[in-house]
């Protein structure tokens, strides 16, 4: 190769690596605008194992992953798992010695609650819409607006999402509300599980 085409492949690689810290950094930008809209901070009682994700949507099960640590480490079925130490993103649903199968919360069959954090705080039921989209419903009236923080109801500590579309209709009493999480589900690498005896 001339020295003119390793230069180019630097310069490509170079800006590969400049674009993954963009996306880490503006992640990490909206994580904390999502924490401070509503005060929370991850809790630090709770026991973290980090681990890799082997498999993810499109190439697992739809809103599955699949993790690299298991029962050996402590992980067991009903562990939350996190993004970082702030995004909630599903919970393990089996585990062998050395992997485990998480559901991700916007699974369609997953039905959790969440706080909303607008001018006032809402608590509602949110359903899974896939690929890390939530939606769930509120009478007209109750202030909800776009950038709106969704906070896990169970802990109050982890963030879902925040809201991307409220849509309402003269004929309808309530409005539908659409709301998704921060992370590129496609593109996740590594996960937190909390492995702590309270999350049942």
């Amino acid at each position: 190769q001339s020295l003119k085409q390793r230069n180019n492949k630097l310069q490509k690689k170079l800006q590969r690596v400049r674009k993954r810290l963009l996306r880490m950094h503006a992640l990490e930008a909206e994580n904390a605008r999502l924490r401070k809209q509503v005060g929370r901070h991850a809790q630090s009682d709770a026991r973290m194992v980090y681990a890799r994700v082997l498999s993810r949507p499109p190439a697992s099960v739809y809103d599955t992953l699949l993790i690299d640590v298991g029962t050996k480490v402590g992980v067991s079925a009903g562990d939350r798992v996190l993004a970082g130490d702030a995004v909630i993103l599903g919970r393990v649903v089996s585990a062998s010695e050395d992997t485990a199968r998480i559901r991700l919360l916007s699974h369609p069959e997953m039905t959790i609650e969440a706080v909303i954090y607008g001018s006032a705080t809402t608590t509602t039921t949110v359903t899974g819409a896939g690929g890390g989209n939530y939606r769930t419903r509120l009478p007209t009236g109750v202030d909800v607006s776009v950038g709106n923080a969704v906070i896990d109801a169970q802990t109050s500590d982890y963030v879902l999402g925040s809201v991307r579309e409220v849509r309402e209709a003269e004929s309808d009493s309530f409005q539908h509300i659409l709301f998704r999480t921060p992370i590129n589900i496609q593109q996740l690498r590594f996960v937190t599980v909390i492995t702590d005896n309270t999350n049942e």
